[in-house]
């Protein structure tokens, strides 16, 4: 596993949360740097690239997030402790995350089919950063980014952004987990 750094996050880690993203945000371009001096570009609109905080201690949040992954079928390919960086590079999915279709997390344009995200197949990448923490709560940063690509078509990507909805129901699922 490559670790790196999620660099713009340490600047968000002091903003103001915020957990649904507003209607008229533009994508802002969030970069991540890898150990091995390589970086990675992800767009998010800057409200869902904002950290969310909550009443525990990142160990406590640490633990949680491999269940909170689990109960969402978000499939996990990182998990670096050292860097609190928990998650999934480039998985394929195809129509849905467990029973929810892909449509409601990520917009990809829509075909008179129906809606991209359901019908194409969709390389998604899922990334949770804690941080910012304080004697009393932890920051929680989440990246989506996801391109989709027709199976039955050799043609090019489209790029999809997030609808807000997954980054709140891992937001929401960690806070269910340190309750209980």
């Amino acid at each position: 596993m490559r670790p790196f750094v999620l660099l713009p996050f340490a600047v968000l880690l002091g903003c103001a949360s915020a957990s649904t993203p507003a209607a008229n945000s533009a994508p802002r371009a969030v970069v991540v740097q890898h150990a091995d001096g390589s970086s990675e570009t992800f767009n998010n609109t800057p409200d869902l690239a904002s950290a969310t905080r909550v009443a525990a201690t990142p160990e406590e949040v640490w633990q949680a997030l491999p269940a909170v992954y689990a109960s969402l079928s978000i499939p996990v390919t990182r998990s670096e402790p050292a860097a609190r960086v928990f998650g999934g590079e480039r998985a394929q999915v195809k129509r849905a995350l467990g029973k929810t279709s892909l449509s409601r997390y990520l917009s990809c344009g829509d075909l008179p089919q129906g809606k991209i995200a359901d019908l194409y197949d969709v390389r998604l990448t899922v990334l949770t950063q804690l941080g910012g923490a304080d004697a009393h709560s932890t920051a929680i940063t989440t990246i989506v980014q996801a391109q989709a690509r027709a199976a039955t078509v050799n043609s090019g990507e489209t790029t999809c952004t997030s609808t807000g909805v997954l980054e709140e129901r891992i937001i929401t699922a960690v806070r269910e987990r340190l309750k209980a």
